[in-house]
């Protein structure tokens, strides 16, 4: 519908020439009524006009019970089914279907040099089967299919997929482009589902079977014909709206025409050309199908769902336990209308599931540039295993248990199990960023950020500390829709506990021990004044705070609360220290952080660095 059909509909007042604000017998509204909407005029203006404009925005939903077909009319009939307790052990064979059905979802169809592209991404992934065109519908697909046959591109383990109407032209063109090729799938479909018959193509069932045999026939007359091994596949198209029995008919039919024996198996391909029910339900019809199908020894049953209704993802799975060999999808589930089954997710999944999926998606960076230059597409940040915020926690609650996990891991040493991360990201060679700061960040998550970034591992009461700061900077910054970067992070650190103050500053700090005792002496700098201070005492902390005696007034109780070792960035290993100290007479705390060669270096760094944090 144009704009202007649009702007038109959404006034019931406006006349032909766009007058706006008359009734129709012309005269005008009252000005009290000006801008109200009558209902009654939206009720008898509701249906569709003769300009084919859509109804109002504000019409309801008709009923689903009266408008749509009973999709149980598809159901088969069962006594027992079987698949709801059967546990997969292994992946099915995979088909990529990207560079035919991907391809003709796209706005902008793929070049050959996208296509070759994408070719050598899927080899390397580990496809084994790869379908690459409708040749005989398509010149590019034609001469790609031509190019990867005459530069011998397909590897001795990928068999090739090609598909054909069962029309006798397609076929002879098909098999034309195939010379030469070493091994190929030719894949033969017609539409056998009622909608299709009787409003498409009005075919009777007889005719239906007819139009399968005779390409089958020619299929078979022309194999005989070639030195290219042969794999024959049937789809009956739009399976999931076709009567269960003539589903199994016409493929019965099929079967017995080309003849599959054990050693040279065909194709059943089941398609859920557009999915019309829930996962259960094609499961159920896979069931039906793979438990009555003539001589099941002789094919490999395979399914093509499609998402529809969302749930393709799921529907290959149950189809996989309602006893499908072999799996028919592409990368990120691109496809006609809301796409196909997703490869990249179903594989995933049954690794998750402690299943070799047989597809490599170690480099998972290299995968979606490929397919997002290929196909103009953009792979949603929240699609599984692989978008952009999928390994990224916002709120607090939830950083605090990935950093938990992430120390437990480590101590364990043992199986991946972390709270809000199903798998490990480095599987697929993606980059931690379990963590975006935000002002909803609790001090886990920002301790986890340092940690990783920098390798200081926070105790709990200095991250309090530090997450207030940040907390504070983070809302007055998403004011003016910005964000917290790691380097911000990291500056507000540094200043934070490392940045020298103006008011107070320690150099030249020397340490020695002798008799049990620990000598210190060091330089303190205050505007316009500077001392020389020394100090002993059985410990650092205690040589430090004798130092000020006589000099300064240091009502201060200091803790140390933890030392950890860590490597710098020339990959030496140094202390790390944090420390506390608490005013005697206000109770105020003050914390500080320090690193050095050693725990008393490190210690007497994180005493200088609370008091350059105490209120001036």
């Amino acid at each position: 519908m144009l704009a202007n059909d649009f702007f038109n509909t959404r006034d019931s007042h406006s006349d032909k020439e766009g007058n706006v604000g008359k009734d129709k017998q012309g005269s005008k509204n009252d000005s009290k009524d000006k801008g109200k909407v009558d209902n009654k005029e939206i009720n008898k203006e509701n249906s569709r006009d003769d300009n084919n404009s859509i109804e109002f925005i504000n019409s309801k939903m008709p009923d689903p019970r009266i408008k749509y077909d009973d999709y149980r009319q598809f159901e088969p009939k069962m006594d027992k089914i079987l698949w709801p307790t059967r546990y997969l052990e292994q992946a099915p064979i995979w088909c990529s279907v990207d560079l035919r059905d991907g391809n003709q979802a796209l706005r902008k169809p793929m070049t050959i040099e996208q296509k070759l592209e994408f070719w050598n991404m899927l080899i390397k992934i580990g496809f084994k089967e790869i379908e690459i065109g409708f040749p005989a519908a398509s010149k590019v697909e034609y001469d790609f299919t031509r190019y990867l046959i005459e530069y011998d591109l397909i590897p001795d383990d990928v068999t090739v997929q090609v598909l054909s109407q069962c029309r006798k032209e397609q076929i002879e063109k098909t098999m034309e482009c195939l010379k030469g090729a070493k091994r190929a799938i030719v894949h033969l479909y017609n539409s056998t589902s009622i909608v299709q018959r009787e409003d498409v193509f009005h075919f009777t069932k007889e005719q239906t079977i007819n139009l399968a045999l005779t390409g089958v026939n020619e299929l078979k007359k022309l194999t005989n014909k070639t030195d290219t091994k042969i794999i024959f596949e049937y789809s009956p198209e739009s399976f999931t709206g076709t009567e269960p029995d003539f589903a199994i008919e016409i493929c019965n039919k099929v079967i017995e025409a080309w003849g599959p024996t054990e050693e040279n198996k065909m194709i059943i391909n089941l398609p859920a050309t557009v999915e019309r029910t829930f996962p259960d339900i094609f499961a159920n019809q896979v069931e039906y199908f793979s438990t009555n199908v003539k001589n099941r020894n002789c094919i490999i049953l395979s399914v093509h769902p499609h998402n529809d209704m969302g749930c393709a993802i799921s529907a290959g799975y149950f189809a996989l336990k309602a006893g499908a060999d072999r799996v028919e999808g592409t990368l990120f589930g691109n496809g006609e209308r809301t796409g196909n089954l997703d490869i990249y997710v179903l594989a995933s999944d049954l690794r998750v599931l402690r299943i070799l999926p047989n597809l490599d998606f170690s480099d998972a960076n290299y995968i979606k540039n490929v397919y997002e230059k290929s196909t103009g597409m953009k792979i949603n940040p929240r699609h599984p295993f692989i978008g952009n915020l999928v390994f990224i926690a916002f709120s607090g609650s939830h950083q605090d248990a990935i950093n938990k996990c992430f120390k437990a891991s480590k101590e364990r040493k043992d199986q991946w199990n972390n709270a809000y991360l199903l798998i490990d990201p480095s599987d697929y060679n993606l980059v931690y960023e379990a963590v975006v700061v935000n002002s909803q960040s609790g001090k886990g998550g920002i301790s986890f950020k340092i940690n990783s970034i920098l390798g200081f591992d926070m105790p709990k009461e200095v991250q309090a500390d530090f997450s207030h700061i940040v907390q504070d900077v983070c809302e007055d910054i998403e004011k003016r829709n910005q964000t917290l970067s790691n380097e911000d992070l990291v500056k507000l650190f540094f200043d934070k506990y490392f940045k020298k103050s103006p008011n107070c500053d320690f150099l030249d700090l020397q340490i020695k021990s002798k008799d049990d005792e620990v000598y210190v002496s060091y330089k303190l700098h205050i505007p316009e004044k500077e001392y020389n201070l020394h100090g002993k005492g059985e410990n650092e902390i205690k040589a430090v705070k004798d130092s000020f005696f006589g000099y300064i007034k240091f009502p201060y109780i200091i803790d140390v609360i933890k030392n950890h070792s860590m490597s710098n960035n020339d990959g030496e290993m140094q202390i790390a220290s944090y420390v506390k100290i608490t005013n005697e007479e206000t109770g105020k705390i003050y914390y500080g952080v320090g690193v050095g060669i050693n725990h008393k270096i490190a210690n007497i760094n994180a005493v200088f660095s609370a008091i350059n944090n105490i209120e001036q």
